[in-house]
């Protein structure tokens, strides 16, 4: 859907094309968003699936031909997303673009931060200060073969840091790369087949983010009394397994049988709140249980002193989670555009049908009809074949999602991470 347009007002489009020619399916996607903005736009951020990798330049090429956008940034991965619906392990492309004035785009890659350099492995990476003092946001995709994100993630945080703001940190991982065909990333009219891409966003635009983690808490809090690297050994003074037998004894017999899909444990990021909800936990996977020892393995470096959590997650849980996230976004004005960044572990193989998490933001800011209209069957069908209410949004299925947890942002596994634009 394009945002009506006169003067100074913003506007955002989403378009795809489900083509396995990728100039084809770039021509199409890019076309939907050039009919619905009327006009050239000032970015475009491109998505597109792993079969049409190889083409990363030609989308490229046709997505400034027809688009004309000042700053362009795109990423490969398992599969698209545009408006409610999601194209998963099927060739397509799917654009979001926008109109924003007063608000500006630059674009930057590893080669900008010097991410190159010979290092040593031991030294703290750092970064020169990216963006300008305005900076709202800054989007990162990045190819996981290439990238140390265990390391690269924490310095861009700094990097992007301002003493009178709070820039987030968005994006997430390319997926589906292969040896024989890598992962794709596109930054202007070039593509790139390793490294990183990063779009910064500045001025008078609000950007802002949920982060939907998709697990419920077991068990009470834990403060970790002892623990090596990644190794959690004592929980409150206990063996960590035997803390564990304890909290699984409590189970029902059905919140037991999730444990064979997955444990989890939940880290605190802002010890000093009072009280900790389900936004306040940075989830982490369980690796192992080592019952000689008693002791648990993270997937992540922890501390003694850390508050944690063991917590379980299945579609239910995620559904429930997503959905209330939304429910607290619609108290604010409709957003003027949106991406959708979400797990290639959800989908499909975690919902047992398509289209989930798309349809769920869609339908969380899907314009209301008048009155009069409510009464008609069916939903009214741009001549571009999208729904005349529908969210322009698009997005991709990453191998892992970037975005907040507390005051910095994480490399996320499994969840969904939705990113809002309205205006100031």
């Amino acid at each position: 859907m394009a945002i009506p347009t006169t003067g100074q007002i913003a506007a955002c489009a989403a378009g795809v094309g489900a083509h396995a020619d990728a100039t084809e399916a770039a021509t199409i996607a890019a076309g939907a968003c050039r009919a619905r903005l009327g006009d050239s736009a000032d970015v475009a951020m491109v998505f597109f699936s792993k079969a049409l990798a190889d083409g990363a330049g030609e989308i490229a090429s046709v997505v400034h031909e027809i688009l004309g956008p000042k700053a362009v940034v795109g990423v490969s991965g398992d599969g698209v997303v545009e408006g409610s619906r999601e194209y998963e392990d099927a060739p397509a492309v799917s654009i979001w673009a926008a109109r924003m004035p007063g608000v500006e785009f630059s674009t930057f890659d590893d080669e900008d931060l010097g991410l190159g350099i010979p290092r040593d492995p031991g030294d703290p990476l750092e970064f020169e200060a990216i963006g300008a003092e305005n900076l709202r946001a800054t989007f990162v995709f990045a190819d996981p073969r290439s990238v140390p994100t265990i390391r690269v993630v924490p310095a861009l945080n700094r990097a992007i840091r301002r003493p009178d703001a709070w820039p987030v940190l968005l994006g997430g991982l390319a997926s589906g790369g292969t040896d024989d065909n890598p992962s794709a990333l596109i930054r202007g009219r070039t593509s790139k087949r390793r490294g990183l891409v990063g779009l910064n966003i500045h001025g008078s635009v609000c950007v802002e983010t949920v982060v939907s983690q998709g697990c419920r808490p077991i068990g009470p809090n834990f403060v970790i009394t002892k623990a090596k690297n990644n190794v959690i050994l004592e929980l409150g003074g206990k063996p960590a397994a035997a803390a564990l037998h304890e909290v699984i004894q409590q189970l029902n017999e059905r919140e037991r049988s999730l444990i064979s899909r997955g444990l989890f444990i939940g880290r605190v990021v802002n010890e000093y709140k009072d009280r900790f909800g389900r936004a306040d936990y940075l989830i982490r996977a369980v690796v192992g249980v080592d019952r000689t020892m008693s002791a648990i393995g993270v997937g992540d470096l922890i501390r003694v002193g850390q508050t944690v959590r063991f917590h379980l997650r299945d579609a239910a849980t995620a559904h429930e989670d997503l959905a209330m996230l939304l429910d607290s976004q619609q108290l604010r004005d409709p957003p003027v555009g949106a991406i959708l960044i979400t797990c290639n572990k959800r989908g499909c193989s975690l919902f047992g049908g398509p289209h989930h998490d798309a349809t769920m933001v869609s339908r969380a800011f899907q314009t209301l009809p008048a009155g009069e209209d409510l009464a008609k069957a069916g939903r009214s069908i741009s001549p571009t074949g999208a729904a005349s209410d529908e969210l322009p949004m698009a997005g991709f299925f990453a191998a892992g999602e970037f975005g907040p947890a507390g005051s910095e942002s994480y490399v996320h596994g499994h969840t969904a991470c939705v990113t809002m634009f309205r205006m100031m």
